[in-house]
């Protein structure tokens, strides 16, 4: 689903269209609007990679509530801006990152399908 897609009325077309193959829809929105200022620790430009992801959480799970919420879809907006750093980006990283950006559209398509 493209990211300007994500919205209410977009979240029941795709929820609609899953079914009866899914009856439930759960989606992250990345928004620079859902950000809320850190109560945490700064780090420092020498600060590594090890300090930075093995400091306690400064925005964790329960920061996060639905902007939409129905009994088939929930809509959460993520903060996230081309400037967040690099622990924001690394806290919402599951497996993998498929960078699609720069890739043709054939090309993307074969990364996404896999």
């Amino acid at each position: 689903m493209f990211l300007t897609k994500i919205k209410q009325e977009g979240l029941i077309y795709y929820i609609q269209s899953l079914q009866p193959a899914f009856k439930h829809v759960m989606s992250f929105r990345p928004t620079g609007w859902a950000y809320k200022p850190s109560t945490c620790g700064t780090f420092s430009t020498s600060s590594t990679a090890e300090e930075i992801l093995n400091n306690a959480l400064f925005f964790t799970m329960d920061l996060i509530n639905p902007s939409y919420n129905s009994p088939t879809c929930q809509l959460f907006g993520v903060p996230y801006s081309e400037h967040s750093s690099f622990r924001e980006l690394e806290a919402f990283v599951i497996d993998r990152i498929i960078p699609t950006v720069i890739f043709e559209k054939s090309e993307r398509n074969g990364l996404l399908a896999k």
